[in-house]
């Protein structure tokens, strides 16, 4: 997949026309939150509360299943870009050739892996299975997919290894955009779209200062910090944020998840780390459900 970080306009010129009748060639190009590479500031994506540009390649993109529904509900595209020797935070491919004059809805899957998520009615299975359910087929044989039960599913915290610390799975990076105009014309229809890390982040930063003690060498002096616990951690969130289109060219995800009903608990992060007097030990980054 070819990766560019930024793109001369909205619209540019097909070098080779669609064959279909009413067929015009799409062009996406995605960006994590927090990245403006290809936003002015009057454009530029709203970001969650403390939401940071990824530090590793496990907040990056290394895969990205991208899936089109026409004006009917109906799977036009179903694709996955593998971007595992470059994760990336901005991608962009070859056009996709869509139906013109419609309005689309375009869901974005970045690093499913072996994700196991939970639907509306309980049952369970990987994101990979789910939406290899919404293939492409024409005519009589078009899979028309279900927006509401997608929605609706859920990232259960148990099943999923990257909830945690110390993980090396790389984690979900999803959204769902509605009502993204597509033109009939002969021209590459491009747009522009951000996407949400779905889980949130947390860094432990432990000072350790007794403004009453008084040594020589402060770095002789060390405390064991064993642990930290968490309180009121979600058991599971919604998979996908919501999203506001926000005009003809330009998606606005909103500032944060749909919080899912669920119960907490406390979990304990074991550190079992030294920390000098008067010194910070920093412990990141440790993954939670976002959760109410």
């Amino acid at each position: 997949v070819p990766l560019l970080a930024a793109l001369a306009s909205c619209v540019r010129s097909a070098e080779d026309a669609p064959e279909e009748t009413g067929t015009v060639l799409f062009s996406i190009r995605i960006a994590l939150s927090g990245n403006n590479s290809f936003a002015s500031p009057a454009m530029a994506p709203l970001s969650r509360a403390g939401e940071e540009l990824p530090v590793s390649d496990i907040e990056k993109l290394n895969t990205l299943r991208i899936i089109i529904l026409d004006g009917d509900g109906k799977v036009e595209v179903n694709e996955i870009w593998d971007l595992r020797s470059a994760p990336a935070t901005i991608a962009t491919g070859e056009p996709f050739k869509v139906k013109g004059d419609d309005s689309k809805t375009i869901i974005f899957v970045g690093n499913e892996g072996n994700t196991v998520v939970r639907t509306p009615d309980g049952q369970e299975c990987t994101v990979s299975e789910y939406f290899s359910r919404l293939y492409v087929a024409l005519g009589e044989d078009a899979v028309t997919a279900d927006i509401n039960e997608i929605r609706g599913l859920f990232l259960p915290r148990e099943k999923n290894s990257f909830f945690g610390s110390n993980t090396t799975v790389p984690i979900p990076i999803n959204a769902i955009y509605e009502n993204v105009r597509i033109p009939n014309t002969t021209e590459v229809v491009s747009r522009d779209f951000w996407l949400h890390r779905a889980v949130a982040k947390y860094t432990f930063r432990i000072k350790y200062d007794y403004s009453d003690i008084e040594v020589p060498d402060p770095e002789q002096v060390q405390g064991l910090v064993e642990s930290v616990t968490v309180s009121n951690v979600a058991d599971r969130q919604y998979y996908f944020p919501v999203a506001e289109f926000g005009n003809i060219d330009t998606q606005f995800p909103l500032q944060s998840y749909t919080a899912a009903a669920s119960s907490s608990v406390s979990q304990t992060v074991d550190i079992d780390r030294y920390v000098s007097l008067k010194s910070t030990l920093t412990v990141t980054p440790y993954y939670v459900p976002e959760g109410p």
